[in-house]
């Protein structure tokens, strides 16, 4: 396939010369060329066209990129690390690349974590970023992740709430941009199951980050929440699987359910409340009388001061 080189001086738009090839810029790996795109607020304005976020991550030895992307135009964009200007290192241990809008630290060290900003100009437009970038060691738990409390079965009511929960050790397996490269799901069957009416799936990590928590959360079951339940943990390293059923019975007549007992419990935790509350209330306006209130109180064993 023919493809034209030449050389873009920008004709003011940019401040520096650049050779590109013409084509499809996001099959050469330029980042900021790469749909999907974010539109501006008023069209033709100086805006970013991908999220910037607030905090990255990068292991030490490995390349690290940070990326500023903007549309349409812009005449000037400088990087800085912890308010210094770009080149502030001259060993080319890092470099700019697609128009300066795209920072790679090529072998990344520790002294690399920092604050790195991004300023960009077109006309009279200005807009910034920052990120903060942490960087940590090469992971040393490379293997599949290893169970540390893998789901159990479970007995239900109809109409009570079902928890299930899991947990596995997956060691610090950081990405380019967040701490959760690791892959955790529950699976009915073989598809997945999201957050929504029915179900809340929540994720938490303890331990330095090194064992992920996933819990599943039924909101009410039935009949037909009965079944097979797969809990799933996947690191670049492997995957592992955990099975358990679901048994769901139906209510015995007159029965209440789990939903129906917090109810009741709440109603009395709030009346008593209210009385706590009154007491309260009483004894501070008899000050000199307050230790003896409360003496009568434990004395009938009604509540303890």
């Amino acid at each position: 396939m023919f493809q034209k080189i030449y050389f873009l001086l920008f004709l003011g738009v940019c401040n520096f010369g650049i050779i590109e090839v013409a084509g499809d810029l996001c099959g050469l790996q330029h980042f900021c060329e790469c749909p999907p795109y974010l539109q501006p607020v008023k069209p033709g304005h100086l805006h970013f066209s991908k999220h910037n976020y607030n905090k990255q991550y990068g292991l030490v030895g490995q390349a690290k990129e940070l990326h500023c992307c903007v549309a349409p135009f812009f005449t000037e964009l400088i990087w800085f690390k912890d308010e210094e200007i770009f080149p502030w290192d001259k060993n080319r241990h890092a470099i700019l690349y697609s128009k300066n809008q795209s920072l790679i630290i090529m072998n990344l060290r520790e002294e690399d974590a920092g604050e790195y900003k991004c300023k960009v100009r077109f006309g009279e437009e200005n807009i910034s970023f920052t990120t903060r970038l942490s960087s940590f060691p090469s992971p040393v738990f490379a293997h599949r992740p290893i169970w540390k409390s893998p789901p159990q079965n479970q007995e239900l009511i109809v109409g009570d709430v079902a928890l299930l929960s899991c947990s596995a050790m997956v060691g610090q397996q950081y990405n380019t941009v967040s701490l959760e490269p690791v892959q955790a799901s529950w699976l009915r069957v073989t598809e997945e199951l999201m957050t929504g009416p029915k179900y809340n799936v929540t994720q938490n990590w303890e331990e330095d980050d090194i064992v992920l928590n996933l819990s599943l959360e039924i909101s009410s079951v039935d009949l037909e929440d009965a079944g097979e339940y797969i809990c799933r943990m996947e690191n670049k390293f492997g995957s592992i699987e955990h099975k358990i059923n679901i048994d769901v019975v139906e209510r015995q007549k007159g029965e209440k359910s789990e939903a129906e007992l917090q109810r009741e419990l709440d109603e009395i935790l709030e009346s008593q409340k209210e009385v706590l509350t009154k007491i309260a209330r009483f004894s501070t306006s008899y000050p000199s009388h307050k230790q003896k209130i409360w003496s009568w109180i434990d004395k009938d064993n009604s509540c303890k001061k």
